[in-house]
């Protein structure tokens, strides 16, 4: 991935505990200099496979420049000022409540209408495209490394969204790499087979 590039790359690390999948990560983003590429991680954990979009939790927050230690108000006015820079306004506007209902947020009343009557599966699709929307953004302005370890622990919103998040490989700077043991009843496994075969060209497995 290069700067003004187009097209991006995926890697998928498969492997049983203790044989090293962290440690080659650790080894290709010292390899990244800060300022041609940025770094976003994910690390998903036994107990939250049942909380919705886990795996992208950190991942959003730190591209959206928000903090655990903020408030809800702070987090309000960081998100607004970070799309005001990253989107067109009428899209900012249109991502908005999806974003904050991804955070868990209270949403004003004005938000909340465009929220409230939403299917669970039409909500996922809007919230799915609201995140899509941002990492898109985010890597047209800078080449971009996106790590989700421990993916065998993924939740099944995160693995949807993640199918998602790998259409970008089409059209932008970034590289996704997927860490995940060899379970092939979990969905990461069914992921990372999907990967290989639709971006063949673009695919790496090790």
């Amino acid at each position: 991935i290069r700067s003004g590039g187009n097209t991006g790359r995926i890697l998928v690390l498969t492997g049983d505990a203790g044989l090293g999948k962290s440690r080659l990560i650790d080894e290709l983003r010292a390899q990244i200099a800060v300022d041609e590429c940025r770094c976003l991680e994910s690390h998903c954990l036994s107990y939250t496979q049942n909380v919705s979009y886990s795996a992208y939790m950190d991942i959003v927050r730190s591209a959206l420049g928000l903090n655990a230690g903020d408030s809800e108000a702070e987090g309000w006015t960081k998100l607004r000022q970070q799309l005001a820079e990253l989107l067109p306004v009428e899209v900012s506007d249109d991502i908005l409540p999806y974003l904050a209902s991804f955070l868990s947020w209270h949403l004003p009343e004005a938000l909340a209408e465009r929220v409230t009557y939403l299917e669970g599966e039409a909500l996922q699709r809007q919230v799915i495209r609201a995140v899509v929307t941002v990492l898109e953004a985010l890597a047209a302005r800078q080449p971009m490394l996106l790590v989700f370890d421990d993916l065998h622990w993924a939740d099944s919103a995160s693995l949807a969204l993640l199918e998602r998040t790998l259409t970008l490989v089409d059209r932008s700077p970034i590289l996704i790499a997927l860490l995940y043991r060899p379970d092939r009843t979990h969905g990461s496994w069914a992921l990372g087979e999907a990967a290989a075969r639709t971006y063949p060209a673009q695919c790496v497995t090790v």
